[in-house]
């Protein structure tokens, strides 16, 4: 209902609409006003909501992480009747990691910060067993114990425009070889994987876990597609997405997809508080 300010069509249809008294007028400029509020409220509402945490007092993260890949696949040996069987067996669990390397993306990766740092001790375990009946020949690659040297890491980008954050963890050791020498592969072994995007919490006390599906080498750049994936690489990697694709040894000619994709499954786990 409005005031004495209608417009002359509406007071010739006839309509009789009282004016407001001048000690009405202040309560429901209450109730305008009031109203206004809400909206306003409600309009800001959402943007601070979604604001994200800043990252300008932040410079590092710490904590710890789980990388891990297992899978086993067997074929047949053309022409001898014999199967080849490759297990791979890798896993580092609590792992410690100092992400003390700050550093604004360029390019493709414009308005993401980047956190990266080395890791080290926790628990690494490694045992891969390659069997071929022809023969009866066998090996195995084994590591027990810390990581320790170069090969280790992890790196957590953070779009705090789209309030996502990525982590991705690496280690690689040396392992220990036994068996039939001909089947000997190099001695360096390792995994990396990414997890998948999540939001930035408040705190940015981040902590999650994927399931990403395992390659001989990831498709595209993980921080640019944003999806989980896992690379397994040395000792007798090669030899098991072979055999993985093509199902048998020697593989056919044709054989060779090109995705690399492997048998079995990965995971990564992270917990990271910022400092």
């Amino acid at each position: 209902m409005r005031g004495p300010w209608l417009d002359a069509p509406e007071r010739g249809m006839g309509i009789s609409i009282p004016p407001v008294s001048p000690a009405c007028r202040p309560v429901r400029l209450r109730l305008l006003l009031a109203l206004c509020a809400c909206v306003s409220a409600f309009a800001i509402a959402p943007a601070a909501a979604n604001a994200c945490a800043s990252l300008a007092s932040i410079h590092s993260f710490v904590g710890h992480f789980r990388v891990a890949y297992s899978g086993s696949v067997s074929g047949p040996i053309v022409g001898s009747g014999g199967t080849e069987q490759i297990s791979l067996d890798r896993r580092a669990a609590s792992v410690e990691v100092n992400l003390k390397h700050k550093a604004r993306g360029k390019g493709q990766f414009a308005g993401i910060y980047f956190f990266t740092g080395r890791a080290h001790l926790g628990n690494v375990s490694i045992d891969d067993s390659f069997a071929r009946s022809e023969g009866n020949l066998s090996a195995h690659q084994t590591y027990s114990g810390p990581l320790k040297g170069p090969v280790g890491g992890a790196e957590l980008a953070l779009d705090t425009d789209d309030c996502k954050y990525q982590f991705s963890a690496h280690f690689g050791v040396k392992a220990k070889f036994s068996g039939d020498p001909t089947l000997r592969p190099g001695n360096g072994v390792f995994v990396s994987a990414y997890g998948d995007r999540n939001h930035i919490p408040s705190d940015l006390h981040l902590g999650d876990g994927a399931g990403p599906d395992p390659y001989l080498t990831c498709p595209g750049n993980p921080f640019l597609t944003g999806k989980p994936c896992a690379q397994v690489g040395g000792g007798w990697a090669n030899d098991f997405a072979e055999l993985s694709e093509c199902g048998q040894f020697p593989p056919e000619p044709t054989c060779g997809s090109g995705n690399e994709a492997l048998k079995g499954s990965a995971e990564i786990i992270w917990v990271l508080d910022p400092k």
